[in-house]
């Protein structure tokens, strides 16, 4: 399916008339741990890995209804297993007690999760490499079971109480180059600023729906179409102006460089599509459909939280961002009373 095969809709003279809101929300999130970029496991090609999984997520994406990868570049408090501690199982048959070690004083913590068993249905006991980085479940038949400390935790639903920091936001057309291949300014700049004996570098990429909700027209008509469908706005603005509007609302300390240019520039964009298009308000709901601290994002400026709700509109000659501060379905339930 192309980009705009709806794109006849942008004449219709009860659509534009109408005033328009735009909706964004989350379609999809895929996160990667940059050590396994630059430091692969000895026994699986994690480098080779990512690269193919992102290159496959390009293609689907460029296959059907073409957007932009808005990416976080991210911290988490540095977290090991502990490889002089092996797990071992509970009294309770199912789970077994983990140790990990916390940040740069490598703090002791420890977990219940749930165990694995072979195909004779046999407790199959963990191993933990010698850099604490990965756990791996050997089975009698030769197969193993890989897993970095970070998918794991992710996996089996482990949280350590601990946040997900967001130190820069991007837009990238080619997602295993930028900034997957490692010469990007951001990216540097984050590794160069951001502790990497208490910290790791998590990247998320995130794809959006964006729909267009168009009312207030003679036609009593209401429209709800996504504009990818449409193409009213071109795939590049409407990358820009989700980029930004994160941007602005996470306030990253890395990028505060070229904040002033930014500024002008997503203003620029609120106003042209205020103008031609008559978009006069912007929704952005931000929240990923699982409750792991993974995704519980905040920054020097936002507080940590799973769901982030947000408004961007212009206000006189500049741009205004309301941090909604409510949830999702709270947000959705106020509308459809509109």
């Amino acid at each position: 399916m192309s980009r705009g095969i709806l794109n006849f809709l942008i004449e219709d003279r009860a659509y534009g008339s109408s005033n328009k809101e735009w909706i964004i929300e989350l379609q999809q999130t895929q996160m990667y741990w940059y050590e396994l970029l630059v430091n692969p496991h000895d026994q699986v090609d994690t480098r080779k890995h990512i690269s193919e999984q992102v290159k496959f997520l390009k293609k689907e994406v460029e296959s059907c209804l073409e957007k932009r990868f808005i990416y976080f570049i991210c911290s988490r408090k540095k977290v090991r297993f502990c490889s002089k501690t092996p797990p071992v199982p509970t009294p309770y048959h199912g789970f077994m007690k983990i140790r990990v070690l916390v940040g740069r004083e490598k703090k002791s913590q420890e977990f219940v999760a749930h165990a694995l068993y072979d195909e004779n249905d046999q407790f199959v006991m963990p191993e933990i490499d010698s850099t604490g980085r990965f756990i791996v479940f050997p089975h009698p038949s030769g197969y193993k079971q890989i897993f970095s400390i970070h998918d794991y935790l992710l996996e089996f639903g482990i949280n350590l109480g601990f946040s997900t920091k967001v130190e820069y936001v991007g837009k990238t057309k080619n997602p295993n180059n930028r900034p997957l291949n490692r010469v990007h300014g951001g990216l540097n700049d984050v590794l160069y600023n951001v502790s990497n004996e208490d910290n790791d570098i998590i990247i998320y990429f995130n794809l959006f729906k964006v729909t267009s909700r168009a009312t207030g027209n003679k036609y009593n008509i209401k429209y709800n179409v996504a504009n990818s469908m449409m193409d009213e706005v071109k795939v590049e603005q409407e990358g820009d102006i989700i980029e930004k509007s994160f941007r602005f609302y996470f306030n990253p300390d890395t990028q505060d460089k070229n904040k002033d240019k930014e500024r002008r520039e997503i203003f620029n964009d609120l106003k042209e599509i205020s103008k031609f298009n008559k978009i006069n308000k912007i929704h952005i709901l931000f929240e990923v459909d699982d409750k792991s601290e993974y995704y519980k994002f905040y920054s020097s400026t936002v507080t940590p939280k799973h769901a982030h709700c947000l408004t961007v509109e212009l206000n006189d000659n500049d741009i205004n961002i309301k941090d909604l501060n409510c949830s999702i379905e709270d947000f959705i339930e106020s509308n459809n009373n509109n």
